[in-house]
């Protein structure tokens, strides 16, 4: 599952990236100077990072395939709508073992989906301070990833998917265990030295 997941966003990380310095470096160019990928190595990463969450979030499946010899794109749609406005509803059903949608959860069911949806939100607690300098205070990390977070689960509703308040909680803590993360490694001094030179 989760080398599945990584190879799925893989594809939409690169063609961002691609995409990106490709831009930055004809931007650059027109103004006389230099990219220096050291520079752009975070905006990069969080850029990639962003994309590939969306990707798997409310982006649709893409299909690419070639048919008589000509190229076909298929889009496919998730069609499991659901929605649950009930705080912590979703996550007692988790730890209880069922849930309406997938009926009695399995361990991996549940596993991916309480410590999914913290995990994918973990790198954004830690890019976000360190691209976002003045936006670096507890609050604007919070309120920033809160919001990218409704974002998400308002979407999903219009694109067919489950839309639950507990995945945007379980979202915010994922944020607040990136920010503790950001916090220990820049008082280790391990992103202090290296932001300080290209940002």
């Amino acid at each position: 599952m989760i080398a599945s997941y990584i190879s799925s966003t893989l594809s939409y990380a690169v063609v961002f990236s691609c995409i990106y310095i490709i831009a930055k470096i004809i931007y650059l160019k027109c103004n006389n100077k230099r990219f220096v990928i050291k520079s752009e190595l975070p905006y990069i990463i969080f850029g990639a990072y962003i994309v590939a969450l969306l990707s798997q979030t409310i982006i649709h499946i893409w299909n690419v395939f070639f048919i008589n010899g000509k190229l076909s794109i298929e889009i496919s749609t998730y069609n499991s709508r659901s929605l649950n406005l009930i705080p912590f509803k979703t996550i007692l059903d988790y730890l209880n073992g069922s849930n309406d949608f997938y009926g009695n959860a399995n361990i991996v069911v549940r596993i991916v989906n309480l410590a999914g949806n913290i995990c994918l939100f973990i790198p954004f607690g830690i890019l976000f301070p360190i691209v976002f300098k003045k936006f670096s205070k507890f609050c604007h990390i919070m309120l920033f990833g809160l919001a990218l977070s409704v974002f998400i689960e308002c979407m999903q509703f219009f694109v067919e998917r489950s839309t639950d308040i507990d995945d945007v909680i379980l979202n915010c803590i994922g944020v607040f265990c990136g920010y503790i993360c950001y916090k220990y490694l820049n008082k280790l001094h391990c992103l202090t030295s290296y932001t300080d030179n290209i940002l």
